[in-house]
């Protein structure tokens, strides 16, 4: 009889390594566009899968991605090896951008040169300030005062900013030249009659000093920017006539008195 053997030896049946998905991101939240970096944190994973929550995929491991719109997202990555896949997300959230809204006021808008004026902010949502005021000069204080010192018409220019945008808003500025009071008109000027038979006619002569405008009122409803006018009053009454002489410096006024008869109609001529 020739007996037996045995041999033997150990199997061992391991548990299968599954992989666990994690990742990070530098941001959730912020103004559209947003921009975000997406890092695998992801244990024993061999391929990636990302489900941006806008409609946009990657394959990649650590991808970097742009919400252009704002809104709500759910962010998903899956990873997988050969024994399983495991998944995780995450909600970020794109805000829509908060944009600066340029306002001021001013406290004149037209006045004699120097002319000195105040700018006061009413901005919303402004981080700088910029002012052009017209004359070549500019400031970044956010409520300048300003002196023109020429006559002229300026445009004024603000431009606010922020992170986000930028927005601007003009208004005008009117500089007059300073009266000088040694060339204001001198109002003055003679008729050839101040009463008579109606209808009259008077001639109106100028004398007036340094004018360059004439308005003449003669009483009866009627006008003339004439140097010189030649008027006829056709009824009967009292006419105050009001002359206003004027330059670019001021004005001056003066009167006189007109009479206009009845006709006599039984008045003998010769």
């Amino acid at each position: 009889m020739n007996g037996t053997n045995s041999t033997s030896f150990t199997i061992t049946a391991l548990q299968p390594v599954l992989p666990v998905a994690k990742f990070s991101n530098n941001v959730t939240s912020g103004n559209a566009p947003l921009t975000v970096q997406f890092t695998d944190l992801s244990e024993s994973a061999e391929r990636w899968n990302w489900d941006f929550g806008d409609g946009n995929i990657s394959t990649e491991q650590s991808p970097v991605h742009t919400y252009s719109g704002a809104g709500e997202y759910t962010a998903m990555l899956t990873v997988s090896n050969v024994n399983g896949t495991n998944s995780t997300s995450l909600t970020l959230i794109a805000l829509h951008p908060v944009l600066p809204v340029a306002k001021f006021s001013n406290n004149v808008t037209s006045g004699n040169a120097p002319l000195t004026v105040q700018f006061t902010d009413l901005s919303e949502n402004a981080e700088k300030w910029d002012w052009d005021f017209g004359d070549g000069n500019i400031s970044t204080e956010q409520n300048p005062v300003h002196t023109y010192s020429i006559s002229e018409n300026y445009t004024v220019s603000l431009t606010t900013y922020n992170a986000n945008g930028t927005d601007s808003k003009l208004a005008a500025i009117t500089v007059l030249k300073q009266p000088n009071p040694s060339i204001l008109s001198v109002a003055n000027f003679s008729s050839n009659i101040t009463s008579g038979n109606a209808p009259l006619t008077v001639r109106f002569t100028d004398f007036s000093e340094n004018a360059e405008k004439w308005n003449w009122d003669f009483g009866d409803g009627n006008i003339s920017t004439e140097q010189n006018p030649v008027y006829t009053y056709s009824a009967t009454g009292e006419y105050i006539v009001t002359f206003t002489a004027a330059n670019e410096n001021g004005q001056s006024t003066k009167t006189v008195h007109i009479s206009v008869n009845e006709k006599n109609e039984n008045s003998f001529e010769a």
